[in-house]
C-alpha cells in the first residue's frame, strides 16, 4: 500500500465554538463541522432541517405525470427500462411496482451486461413495437440515447427519460426528460441518483406526498443511493436516513432474505454496512449477466424461489471476489516482468480473457494499493474493453476527452471512466494518457486522509464517540470522521486472527490505549516497542454483553520524526528520475549515493535476510539515518539492478541474493544515469 499524505487544516476555535452554540451540538462535532468549511445553511440543511424539494421542480416532471395518467386511463402498456446495477435494478423495482399498484398494465426490462448492455438498444426497442408497448420509460439511462430515442419515436411509440448522468448538448426526444443535470432544470439539488429521480417521479405521481411514496419504496430508495455512490449530502442524505429506518419494517420477503443470507441485521443498519454488505451482492449478479434474477428476487413471493435466488447471489459475491483476486494476481505479474510501468503517472493494464463485469472494481484495488489512476481493460480480438479509476485532482474524463480519438468509444466523470479501444492503439492509449498528466499537472496528486480533529485520549469516551452518529449516513462526500492522535508511545504488540490482524497497546500522554490495526500480520509490522508514533484513527462503539467501550482502528501510522513534505518531494523526484525527465544536476546530485551508503542499505538488508515491506516501509523504519527517500530508492533499483535483491510477493517483500561474482558499481546504468 503507497504512503498517503496527511490532510489536516484546523477550524478556527471560534467558527467551532459558533457552531457549537448555534446548533447544540459538543465541540467534536463543532470542530469536524468546521473543518469540513460547512456553512449555516448547509448544517441546517445537514441535520435535517432542509427540506425535499417538490419533485415537480425538476423540468419535464409536469409532462411525465400527464403522459402516464393517460396511459393508465386508456390501458395501454408500458415498459419500464432499467440498467443492470444497484442503482438502476432499484429504480427499475420502485418504478415497476408502483405503476403496478395503481393499476397500470406494465412490464420491466432490465438488459444484461453482456446482452444489449448499458442503456436502450434497438433490438429490445423491436421487440416492444412488436408486444404493442405504447409506452417506455426510462430509470438510470436514456439521456444519451438519441438514435434509440429518435427510433422509437419512428415506430411510434413514447419515450419518457429519468436519468441522473451528464448531460450531453442535444436531448433525446422524448415526451418528457427528467434529469437534474440539466441546464434549464431549475431544481436546487443535482445529486440524485437514478433510484432519486425514479422516486420523484412517484412522488410526483402522488401529488407530493413524499411520506406515502417513501412508505412505499423508502428502503430501495435508500439502498440504491448508497449503491451508487452519489453525495450523501442534500437531499440524498434525507433519502438515505428515512430509507435506513424504514428498512427494519420492510416487508418485502426477497429483500429480507438477502439480508439474511449475508448476516446483517435489518434494524439500525448504517450505509457503510449496506455499502460493503448488500451492494456488492446485488452488483454481483449485474457483473455476471443475472441482473434479472435479482428483480425476481424482489418481486417474488415465493419463499423456495426467494430463497435459491438470495443463495446465488451470495455465491456470485464470492466468484466475483475470486475473479477480482485472479486478475489482480495477473497484473502482479505483469508488473514482476515490467516493474518500471509503476513508474509512469497512469497505470495501464490489459490482457485477453479478464471478465468485463469486474475490471472497475479491479481498477479501484490498483488505484487504492499504487496511489495512481490506473486503467484495466479486457483485449477481446481486434478491441479492448475496460474501466478506470482516479484519484482526488486527477480527471479521468479530461484525460480521456485529450485522447477521444483513440477511443472507439468512452464516458465517465473526473473520478471512473470506462471504455472501448482498437487493441494496436493501446501503447499510444498508454502514452496519451501520461503525456496528458505530463502537460497538465505539475505533479500529480497524492492518495490522501482527510483528517478531521486531533483528539486525546481523555476525549476518547463513550459518550463522545456515540455522539458521531449525528454525522451519519456516512459516504461519499460524507466520509466517516478520522482522527489525528499525536506522540503515543508504543507498548506492546499482540497477533489477532491467527495472526492476520494485531492489537497494538500505547501509552498515550495519560494512560495506556489499545488500537486495532487490521490486514497487518506480526511479520510485516517492525516497529519496535518504545517508537513514538502519530496515528490516524477511525472511532466506533464496541458493544460486547451489553457493555460500551470505545473502538479505535488505526487507517495509517508513521514515527513523529516522519516529515511528510520532504517524503513526497523526494518520491517525486525518484519517479522522475525513473522516467529520464531529470535534467537538473541539483536533483541529480542529491539523489547520488555514495559507496558507503549502498553498502549500509545492503548490510541491513542483508542482515534481515528477508524484509516484508515495500522501499516506504524500509524509509519509515530507518528514518534516523538522515537518508532521503529518494536515495534510497536509488538504492534498492541497483542492488535489484545487480542481483543482488528481488522483489517477490506481488513486490511487497524484498529477498537478499548472495552475489555470485564481486559487484562492479562503475557498470551500474542507474548510477551512470545520475552523474
Amino acid at each position: 500500500m503507497s504512503l498517503k499524505k496527511w490532510i489536516f487544516h484546523a477550524a478556527s476555535p471560534e467558527r467551532s465554538e459558533e457552531i457549537s452554540e448555534r446548533f447544540g451540538v459538543n465541540n467534536i462535532i463543532a470542530d469536524i463541522l468546521a473543518t469540513r468549511g460547512f456553512q449555516d445553511e448547509e448544517i441546517e440543511e445537514y441535520f435535517g432541517q432542509g427540506e425535499l424539494e417538490s419533485p415537480f421542480v425538476l423540468k419535464d416532471m409536469d409532462l411525465a405525470v400527464e403522459r402516464l395518467n393517460q396511459a393508465l386511463e386508456n390501458q395501454e402498456k408500458i415498459v419500464v427500462y432499467g440498467d443492470y446495477d444497484c442503482d438502476g435494478i432499484t429504480s427499475t423495482y420502485i418504478l415497476y411496482t408502483y405503476l403496478l399498484s395503481i393499476g397500470a398494465e406494465v412490464e420491466a426490462f432490465i438488459p444484461e451486461r453482456n446482452v444489449g448492455g448499458y442503456g436502450l438498444n434497438q433490438e429490445a426497442i423491436d421487440q416492444f413495437h412488436e408486444q404493442g408497448v405504447q409506452l417506455l420509460v426510462t430509470v438510470d439511462n436514456g439521456i444519451s440515447a438519441l438514435k434509440e430515442a429518435d427510433y422509437i419515436a419512428e415506430l411510434g411509440m413514447d419515450l419518457i427519460i429519468t436519468d441522473h448522468h451528464a448531460v450531453g448538448d442535444t436531448l433525446p426526444q422524448a415526451v418528457a426528460v427528467i434529469n437534474p443535470h440539466r441546464s434549464d432544470c431549475p431544481s436546487k439539488f443535482k445529486d440524485l441518483a437514478g433510484v432519486g429521480v425514479a422516486f420523484k417521479l412517484i412522488v410526483a405521481m402522488e401529488e407530493g406526498d413524499y411520506q406515502s411514496a417513501l412508505q412505499f419504496a423508502g428502503e430501495f430508495v435508500a439502498i440504491g443511493t448508497i449503491g451508487d455512490i452519489v453525495p450523501l449530502v442534500g437531499e440524498n442524505r434525507t433519502l438515505v436516513q428515512e430509507g435506513l429506518r424504514l428498512l427494519e419494517f420492510s416487508e418485502n420477503l426477497g429483500l429480507n432474505k438477502l439480508f439474511q443470507k449475508a448476516k446483517i441485521p435489518r434494524s439500525n443498519v448504517l450505509a457503510t454496512v449496506i455499502a460493503f454488505g448488500i451492494v456488492p451482492r446485488i452488483n454481483a449478479a449485474g457483473r455476471f449477466n443475472m441482473a434479472n434474477k435479482v428483480f425476481e428476487l424482489f418481486t417474488s413471493e415465493d419463499k423456495e424461489t426467494i430463497d435459491t435466488i438470495s443463495t446465488e447471489l451470495n455465491e456470485l459475491n464470492t466468484k466475483r471476489q475470486q475473479l477480482e483476486q485472479g486478475v489482480i494476481q495477473e497484473i502482479m505479474q505483469q508488473i514482476a516482468e515490467n516493474p518500471n510501468c509503476l513508474h509512469d503517472r497512469v497505470l495501464v493494464f490489459a490482457k485477453e480473457g479478464w471478465p468485463k463485469g469486474i475490471l472497475g472494481i479491479v481498477s479501484a484495488r490498483i488505484t487504492e494499493r499504487y496511489g495512481k489512476p490506473s486503467v484495466v481493460m479486457e483485449i477481446d480480438g481486434e478491441y479492448a474493453t475496460g474501466s478506470a479509476r482516479s484519484i482526488d485532482g486527477f480527471s479521468l474524463y479530461q484525460a480521456m476527452y485529450a485522447n477521444r480519438d483513440l477511443c472507439v468509444k468512452w464516458g465517465g466523470h473526473s473520478k471512473a471512466a470506462g471504455m472501448t479501444i482498437a487493441t494496436k492503439d493501446l501503447e499510444a492509449f498508454r502514452k496519451g494518457l501520461n503525456l496528458y498528466a505530463k502537460n497538465h499537472l505539475k505533479r500529480m496528486p497524492d492518495s490522501s486522509y482527510k483528517i478531521d480533529r486531533v483528539v486525546t485520549l481523555k476525549e476518547l469516551t463513550v459518550e463522545n464517540v456515540e455522539s458521531l452518529s449525528v454525522l451519519e449516513p456516512f459516504g461519499c462526500e460524507n466520509p466517516s470522521p478520522l482522527f489525528l492522535m499525536k506522540n503515543v508511545r508504543l507498548e506492546e504488540v499482540i497477533p489477532l486472527a491467527g495472526g492476520k490482524h494485531l492489537k497494538l497497546k500505547f501509552f498515550a500522554g495519560t494512560g495506556m490505549m489499545q488500537a486495532l490495526l487490521f490486514g497487518v500480520p506480526r511479520s510485516r509490522f517492525y516497529f519496535k516497542r518504545g517508537t513514538m508514533l502519530n496515528l490516524v484513527v477511525s472511532l466506533d462503539i464496541n458493544n460486547f454483553n451489553g457493555r460500551k467501550s470505545v473502538s479505535i482502528k488505526i487507517k495509517d501510522m508513521r514515527p513523529c520524526s516522519f516529515e511528510q513534505y520532504r517524503f513526497f518531494s523526494a518520491k517525486w523526484a525518484f519517479e522522475d528520475i525513473m522516467r529520464g525527465e531529470v535534467e537538473d544536476p541539483k536533483i541529480k546530485a542529491r539523489a547520488l549515493p555514495n559507496r558507503n551508503e549502498i553498502a549500509a542499505i545492503y548490510r541491513t538488508l542483508h542482515n534481515l535476510k528477508k524484509f516484508e515491506g515495500n522501499a516506504e516501509k524500509l524509509y519509515l523504519l530507518t528514518l534516523k539515518s538522515g537518508m532521503n527517500y529518494c536515495k534510497l530508492s536509488i538504492i534498492i533499483e541497483i542492488l535489484k539492478e545487480q542481483g543482488l535483491l528481488e522483489m517477490v510477493e506481488d513486490g511487497k517483500t524484498m529477498v537478499m541474493k548472495e552475489a555470485t561474482a564481486k559487484v562492479n558499481l562503475s557498470e551500474s546504468k542507474i548510477l551512470a544515469q545520475l552523474k
